[in-house]
């Protein structure tokens, strides 16, 4: 339901747990708050969840799924610098990229920031069309795909800031 940025939040908290059951909880005394953080996540409970994940980092847990979590929920709770504070370092991670580029974009929409929102919503789509293995086929569909990124990276590097917005807009509701 919310694209690129839930799927790879999907991925983070298969990540987690697998951390999890694979962590010492004598070493890593975040594992309860990460636990708890994990269950909040999952029946909605977002400020908790938030809350949990943070405190799981207090405690020493490090974990690239954690920035991944709490990236998505900040978008939740409408609190856009903190969606760039968590993202931004997983925009280039394999598992995490497309994801973290839309998110990142939504929060750069919010904030009115309408050039940088297209360029992380493209980065976004191209990284989710490939993820999903749409770039793959045969010879002419997939030069077809990458004119059309061609194309639409040109309209964002000399567009109007009303054709921008528009477009941001009907990414973000995807």
């Amino acid at each position: 339901p919310k694209g690129p940025l839930g799927e790879s939040t999907d991925v983070a908290l298969e990540n987690l747990a697998m951390y999890i059951g694979e962590a010492d909880m004598m070493m890593d005394p975040g594992i309860p708050y990460l636990l708890q953080a994990i269950e909040y996540h999952r029946v909605g409970m977002v400020g908790e969840a938030a809350d949990s994940y943070e405190q799981a980092e207090a405690a020493g847990t490090r974990h690239a799924a954690i920035s991944m979590s709490l990236g998505e929920l900040m978008v939740d709770l409408e609190e856009w610098q903190n969606v760039i504070k968590h993202l931004d370092g997983l925009k280039n991670d394999p598992s995490y990229q497309a994801g973290a580029n839309h998110g990142i974009g939504s929060a750069h929409m919010h904030l009115g920031n309408v050039r940088q929102a297209c360029q992380y919503c493209l980065r976004a789509m191209q990284l989710a069309d490939t993820d999903r293995g749409l770039a793959i086929g045969d010879e002419s569909s997939t030069s077809h795909r990458g004119a059309v990124y061609e194309q639409l990276i040109r309209l964002i590097n000399n567009p109007d800031e009303v054709t921008l917005e528009d477009a941001n807009r009907r990414f973000a509701n995807t």
